[in-house]
């Protein structure tokens, strides 16, 4: 996953949101370069970790794969690897509860879908439409996890709490 489970108030290091600003925000961002990897500019993170986690990044540095693409970072960009057809994860928002103080409690799920069936659907829209545009229902975007988040509203952004997959 791009991001691991939290709770309010856990400590989690610059690693952890480098990998989800480059697996879930600026992937459309990153431009190819000669060698055949992608690369995507540091600021494009920072801008991701302090939009929606309200943290900036302390130090910039390479990630090792583990479970996912490893990430280096040289003068001032990440490279990785390209993926053929990469898949595409995207969530909806299922329920939402307004906890006061500005925090709201959520349940999402994730989906995962062929990059072709990603780029012509509404990522946004209900999955009843999706059956409408693509045919084979093999091919639909499936549940591929399913979340409970909390979330703070700002003056003008949203900004993730807590994070917890809580079925695949």
């Amino acid at each position: 996953p791009a991001l691991k489970n939290f709770k309010k108030g856990d400590k989690l290091n610059d690693k952890e949101f480098v990998r989800c600003a480059v697996w879930y925000g600026y992937w459309d961002a990153s431009e190819e370069t000669a060698t055949g990897r992608l690369r995507l500019k540091a600021k494009y993170v920072e801008n991701f970790v302090e939009k929606y986690f309200g943290r900036k990044i302390e130090k910039h540095g390479s990630l090792d794969g583990g479970t996912n693409f490893a990430l280096r970072y040289l003068g001032g960009y990440y490279y990785y690897p390209i993926g053929d057809a990469a898949d595409r994860r995207f969530a909806q928002v299922t329920k939402l509860i307004d906890i006061g103080n500005n925090e709201f409690s959520l349940s999402a799920d994730v989906y995962e879908a062929l990059f072709e069936e990603f780029e012509a659907i509404d990522p946004f829209g209900p999955p009843s439409e999706w059956k409408k545009i693509i045919k084979d229902q093999a091919y639909l975007p499936l549940v591929v996890a399913k979340i409970n988040a909390r979330i703070k509203k700002l003056a003008d952004r949203y900004i993730l709490v807590e994070y917890l997959e809580v079925s695949k």
